[in-house]
């Protein structure tokens, strides 16, 4: 993690609770575990219709595939919050994006 990066301040000033709906609505979210941010799927769906994913792989492809500003928002919260992460999401989904679109 970088050390000028503040993961948890970044999500309380950028990640919306309109963020987390759509996330949750697609059947993943940005979640705190194991000592760092990852992005998972959503084992508490609360949002009504909200897609049940199998694995967090299946949420990783839905957040590096997707076109909205919040996956945009995930993509560069995870890459700089989790660089490990971010890696293997990337090797993965056969992604080689820097975080932006």
């Amino acid at each position: 993690m970088k050390r000028d990066f503040d993961a948890a301040a970044y999500l309380e000033k950028h990640w919306t609770k309109e963020d987390q709906h759509l996330a949750s609505k697609e059947g993943w979210d940005i979640f705190a575990a194991h000592g760092s941010w990852e992005i998972q799927k959503n084992d508490c769906i609360e949002v009504e219709g909200a897609k049940l994913l199998e694995s967090d792989e299946q949420a990783w492809v839905i957040v590096m595939m997707g076109e909205t500003l919040t996956h945009d928002k995930a993509r560069n919260f995870i890459r700089d919050a989790n660089p490990i992460e971010w890696r293997a999401m990337l090797k993965f989904t056969g992604r080689r994006k820097s975080g932006n679109g």
